[in-house]
């Protein structure tokens, strides 16, 4: 999991293989990434 600093969104990623981005505070799902051949172990934000 990994914050954004400078807005209410963060991002998952884990074994399903999909990466999610999440606005807070409710968790809800605004963006869903797929395609990956294998598990991801990390996610994070780049300016």
């Amino acid at each position: 999991v990994s914050m954004q600093p400078h807005k209410d969104i963060l991002v998952s990623c884990g074994e399903d293989r999909l990466w999610k981005v999440l606005g807070l505070p409710k968790c809800n799902v605004l963006l869903t990434g797929f395609g990956h051949t294998d598990w991801l172990s990390d996610c994070c934000f780049h300016p």
